[in-house]
């Protein structure tokens, strides 16, 4: 199953990490499609790279400061134009494509359509109108799509 995945440029949460490896092996990711931003993007492909997945296409920002995706020893990719490379990520072959650069609603937009299942991060509770990663879960319910939103539950152990 091809797995899309919004979140906030500040991070996850512990929790938000664990259950978003539990919901990609819930739905059996095949492909992971992410932003190409700091972040909740970066962390996600780590997790779902850690899972097993070794195919991921990537929407990437017009906003160069904001990318998050360095793989080959601290090397920024900028081949953003669709077509698929095969990369080494820690130490391992993996299969990239850089979908080409856009806004952050047109790319976010992009992501949606490209995936079959959603799965959303937010760094609030509740709906925000500023939000990315909120607009990225609206648009993904008119789209009418499958998603899965993990809040940030902080636990205390």
């Amino acid at each position: 199953m091809i797995i899309g995945f919004t979140g906030t440029q500040k991070g996850m949460t512990q929790y938000q990490k664990d259950m978003l490896l539990k919901v990609i092996e819930l739905k059996k990711g095949t492909e992971f499609c992410t932003g190409d931003c700091i972040g909740s993007d970066k962390e996600s492909v780590d997790i779902a790279f850690d899972f097993g997945i070794r195919v991921f296409t990537l929407f990437p920002l017009t906003d160069a400061k904001k990318r998050g995706w360095v793989f080959n020893e601290g090397r920024i990719y900028n081949n953003d134009n669709g077509q698929w490379y095969t990369i080494t990520y820690k130490d391992e072959a993996i299969q990239v494509r850089w979908m080409p650069r856009k806004p952050y609603l047109e790319r976010n937009k992009d992501l949606v359509d490209y995936v079959a299942w959603m799965i959303a991060t937010p760094k609030e509770f509740k709906h925000s109108i500023r939000s990315g990663t909120w607009q990225t879960i609206r648009y993904s319910w008119k789209k009418k799509k499958d998603i899965t939103i993990i809040e940030p539950i902080v636990r205390e152990d």
